[in-house]
């Protein structure tokens, strides 16, 4: 363990943009720990320490290879073994601590047991961004260390919840349970303690204890849905999400992109039901384009790990990757569930992904996605329809930057 130090850092010193984030928090990091194979950085001392203790010195060397910066050469078959190589990586290391998590009993009542299940599942989360495909979260959400005793049953859950998504082997849960029961047992005790922690302490409004509490119980019946929907019980999922869609609309708003969330899956849950439900899935569905296409016209995308932020400052860039994940589902359902390929609902999905593209900074697929939304639009309202105008206008301006970046990279600037 000698080997092994934690150091302060000014912040200050370094360049804005390049000022180092939390490794498990996304927040401004004040502290270092040096290992022998890497540096991370964390937001608190705290987290440091315990990382240090319990987490770190088991998976320092693997983490540095996950890390360090590789330049592939040869074909781009060998740039994508490369990525995937990364991507068995990640879910090794998030599954290893998910693991550790996982050993904490459920009735031990241990104060630094449960902060290192919590931090744990941190690591284990922030390995999981790492996976394309294993995301679990629309965004990592971290509460004060006050309330360690609720979020690692909370994050336990979402943790098992993606990475099921994302591999065929998911960590293996306690003896004589299936992974989605063990899911069940993580959110029954998060519910357990969330509707628990009702009294605000002396020190807290009570106004900021009740926003707080607003957006987990939104997140906790998000997760229950996402539950019923692998249960296929839709009945009940569409029960927990219209829980989560009030919530989530107080805490932020009806026609903000986390209630959007909600109002897909509740699409997903009318999809599952019948036929007779299917205009029930497209009204949501219809209604979650609706309210991304505003967010990706008003705002600017803020980076949460790394990079600063750039312009606007509330769609991170886990939410538009979650996004591109819920058009595409909506793309294929409207093909499956109605054989709707060039409707003005197709082409409104089409135009979101690529503005979903465009602000992820893949140029050619945003145009690519212009394109297939203008064909549709053309055929269906028309050259002079308000829409088919604004995505004409969004494709001349990218292929404008797009030629003035080439133009710019010949000359070497």
């Amino acid at each position: 363990m000698d080997k092994f130090a934690i150091k302060s850092i000014n912040v200050h010193t370094y360049p804005n943009g390049r000022k180092p984030l939390c490794e498990i928090t996304g927040r401004p990091a004040t502290v270092a720990l040096v290992t022998p194979h890497t540096t991370l950085y964390y937001a608190t001392l705290k987290h440091a320490e315990l990382s240090q203790k319990l987490i770190i010195p088991k998976i320092s060397r693997d983490w540095a290879l996950l890390r360090s910066p590789v330049t592939v050469l040869g074909p781009q078959s060998a740039a994508k073994e490369h990525d995937t190589l990364k991507t068995s990586l990640a879910k090794k290391l998030a599954q290893f601590c998910l693991d550790d998590a996982a050993k904490i009993s459920d009735d031990d009542d241990d104060d630094d047991d449960r902060e290192g299940q919590y931090i744990a599942v941190l690591h284990a989360l922030s390995f999981l961004r790492q996976c394309p495909e294993g995301r679990c979260a629309d965004e990592q959400f971290v509460l004060p260390h006050d309330d360690t005793t609720v979020v690692p049953y909370l994050l336990l859950a979402e943790a098992y919840l993606g990475l099921s998504s994302s591999t065929t082997t998911p960590p293996p849960p306690p003896p004589g349970t299936n992974l989605l029961s063990q899911v069940e047992k993580c959110l029954s005790a998060a519910s357990h303690s969330i509707f628990n922690a009702g009294t605000p302490p002396p020190r807290s409004s009570s106004s900021t204890t009740a926003s707080m509490t607003t957006v987990l119980q939104s997140r906790l019946h998000r997760n229950y849905g996402k539950l019923r929907l692998k249960q296929m019980r839709p009945r009940e999922a569409l029960a927990d999400l219209a829980k989560d869609a009030y919530c989530s609309s107080v805490a932020y708003g009806p026609e903000s992109v986390r209630a959007a969330g909600a109002y897909f899956l509740m699409g997903r849950a009318f999809g599952q039901l019948d036929d007779e439900t299917t205009e029930m899935a497209f009204a949501f569905y219809d209604k979650v384009v609706e309210i991304w296409i505003v967010a990706l016209n008003g705002t600017g995308v803020k980076k949460s790990c790394g990079g600063g932020v750039v312009r606007g400052s509330f769609v991170s860039t886990e939410q538009l990757r979650e996004a591109l994940d819920m058009f595409l589902t909506i793309l294929r359902d409207r093909k499956g569930l109605r054989n709707e390929v060039n409707s003005v609902g197709t082409g409104r999905t089409y135009y979101c992904l690529g503005l979903c593209h465009k602000q992820l900074g893949n140029l050619d697929e945003a145009l690519s996605h212009f394109l297939e939304s203008l064909a549709i639009l053309r055929e269906n309202v028309g050259e002079r329809h308000d829409l088919t105008r604004q995505v004409m206008h969004d494709y001349n301006s990218l292929k404008h930057q797009q030629s003035i970046d080439k133009k710019a990279e010949k000359q070497g600037i």
